[in-house]
């Protein structure tokens, strides 16, 4: 009897093990919990120990981690028809409530695989590439990548949306112009090299034709400065000049007023010319030759006999 119940014991639990049930089944942190019954949603559960020992649960456990993967594009075309390479960083994660996870489920099963997910986003974004750069052209793309990424952010969005995915973040990490777009842009900008070094040498033209001028009309008034200076001193010096003739007329003013001063005068100018000697004072009409002699000696004066 007794085996007979053990075979009906192990019978039961081989049955249950086969037809479902779980025992302290783990739901990490970065996961999803699905409690299953008959293979019909039961219930969502956050991160914890599970068990159900109901006949056909299960407990279906899905990666709820943010996942990062890149796609590229050798050529797109922007509205300028501009071909550029495009590499984009995209991360995605799936939604953890309740509802997202029975839409995912339901409608999306293939997506419970992370390889699954990727393909489809990426699928999705390389369309989002290839409309939002046709809303710049290379230029304001090359100078607003951000742009580029929200647009690409929303567009994909919207198809994830209806997988219960959400889209965390898009980033351009590189856009590459053609080769041909890149020769142009380095003939402008040697061009433009060129241009800046003629403006600067016009430039340097000009500073020097200004301070041409500025080194003139300084040179003109330190010329002026010194003419002024010089016509100074020469009006003193003729100021100086003719108040010396002034006072020399009025010390002569005797001269010609008083005869006898006139004549002293002239005789000491006459006595510095001959040399020094004797002074002899003659009246008016003398005969020189009584007291000079014939030779031109003076001769000797008589003197009084008594």
């Amino acid at each position: 009897m007794k085996k007979v119940n053990v075979i009906v014991l192990l019978s039961v639990v081989l049955s249950m093990l086969l037809t479902g049930c779980y025992l302290n089944q783990n739901v990490e942190q970065n996961q999803i919990g699905v409690q299953m019954d008959k293979n019909a949603i039961k219930q969502v559960v956050p991160a914890g120990l599970y068990t159900d020992m109901g006949f056909f649960s299960d407990l279906m456990v899905l990666d709820a981690d943010t996942l990062t993967f890149k796609i590229s594009d050798p050529e797109v075309l922007t509205s300028d028809n501009q071909a550029v390479g495009i590499d984009v960083a995209i991360q995605a994660r799936r939604r953890s409530d309740s509802d997202s996870v029975k839409n995912m489920l339901t409608n999306w099963a293939t997506l419970t695989n992370n390889d699954n997910l990727i393909t489809v986003v990426s699928a999705t974004a390389r369309e989002g590439m290839k409309n939002g750069a046709r809303g710049f052209t290379l230029s304001t793309l090359l100078n607003d990548r951000n742009g580029l990424a929200d647009s690409m952010k929303s567009q994909i969005q919207i198809d994830a949306d209806k997988y219960s995915v959400e889209i965390v973040n898009v980033t351009i990490e590189n856009v590459a112009p053609s080769s041909e777009y890149m020769a142009v842009l380095n003939q402008k900008a040697l061009l433009k090299v060129e241009q800046e070094k003629l403006i600067q040498e016009q430039e340097n033209i000009k500073q020097k034709a200004l301070n041409d001028v500025l080194q003139a009309e300084n040179d003109k008034r330190v010329k002026e400065q010194q003419l002024s200076v010089q016509k100074a001193q020469t009006d003193i010096d003729v100021e100086i000049a003719s108040r010396e003739g002034k006072k020399i007329a009025e010390q002569n003013k005797i001269y010609t007023t008083n005869k006898e001063a006139f004549e002293l005068k002239r005789l000491e100018l006459l006595k510095g010319v001959i040399g020094t000697g004797t002074v002899y004072f003659l009246p008016v009409g003398t005969d020189l030759t009584t007291i000079f002699g014939a030779d031109g000696k003076i001769l000797p004066v008589a003197t009084n006999k008594e």
